[in-house]
């Protein structure tokens, strides 16, 4: 099983990454990335709304050393939600810089525009797709001073990539999407591979509050058949389409069980799990952004 993907920037990127939405505080940071160091984790995932980023920053710098690691040896992300606030390229370097000096990091692997909407601004105005060209256009310009390895994007839509492509001519290295049996856009995929764009997955195992998706009798079933979790499942089923995944956890049995996915899942298993698609996701909705 392939352990990394190579994004079309060249760089490689781990196919299993951990979310760190909530985890905060910087004793219980320590901890869960201590334990995901030690699980194998090397993708972390954050955003500047998840205000953590000073957290993992102060984590990453004493415990890369206990671990042997040297800073290239792990793949930071984080996101941002274009602005009003945010009018000029300074501004985005600013933003940059903050979270460079959060992270105690002189790159960032991977910078991702969070959503194709922008606060301060209603859904259907033509302003958003003037800012979301403004901040791409910056971050292209970031990543051409290597302050940023990689630039891509999240919860965007076909339509949505393909603006970017012919307005900025920068075609994202990474899309960070919703992506599990309930909800999964094959269309979207599809595009997606054809122009290099790696699909990143998140709320593969649905949400905190909503477990339906883990207790769903098909996944349960699968599960006890294969000797697997239901969230193994699940996050195989994901990697299994070369989707990458981000899961969150932050206990240590559940980091080693969401990194061990080296085994198959059979044709007619995956098919049963593609049929429970109903359309309904468990978060945002791009859909209506213009």
């Amino acid at each position: 099983m392939a352990k990394e993907f190579t994004l079309n920037t060249g760089y490689k990127i781990p196919m299993i990454g951990l979310g760190t939405y909530l985890i905060t505080e910087t004793d219980f940071t320590n901890k869960v990335i201590d334990e995901a160091l030690t699980a194998g984790y090397r993708l972390f995932d954050t955003a500047h709304m998840y205000n953590n980023e000073k957290f993992l920053g102060v984590a990453f710098k004493s415990l890369l050393k206990k671990h042997k690691l040297k800073r290239q040896d792990i793949f930071i992300t984080t996101k941002f939600v274009p602005s009003t606030n945010y009018k000029t390229e300074e501004d985005y370097h600013k933003l940059v810089k903050e979270s460079l000096e959060n992270l105690q990091v002189d790159y960032l692997d991977l910078l991702l525009l969070h959503w194709p909407g922008v606060y301060g601004l209603p859904n259907k105005s033509k302003e958003v797709i003037k800012y979301r060209h403004n901040a791409w256009k910056a971050l292209s310009k970031f990543k051409e001073q290597g302050l940023i390895r990689s630039i891509g994007v999240s919860n965007f839509l076909i339509r949505h990539l393909e603006e970017l492509k012919t307005e900025c001519n920068v075609i994202p290295a990474l899309n960070q999407v919703e992506y599990h049996p309930h909800y999964f856009d094959l269309e979207l995929l599809d595009y997606c591979k054809k122009k290099g764009i790696l699909m990143q997955a998140y709320s593969s195992l649905g949400t905190s509050g909503d477990r339906s998706l883990r207790n769903h009798k098909t996944v349960r079933n699968i599960a006890k058949e294969l000797n697997k979790s239901s969230s193994q499942i699940l996050l195989r089923w994901a990697t299994l389409r070369d989707v990458a995944i981000i899961p969150k956890a932050s206990s240590k049995d559940h980091l080693f069980e969401n990194i061990s996915l080296n085994f198959e899942i059979p044709k007619d298993k995956m098919e049963s799990l593609d049929r429970l698609c109903i359309n309904e996701r468990f978060d945002w909705d791009p859909n209506d952004i213009i």
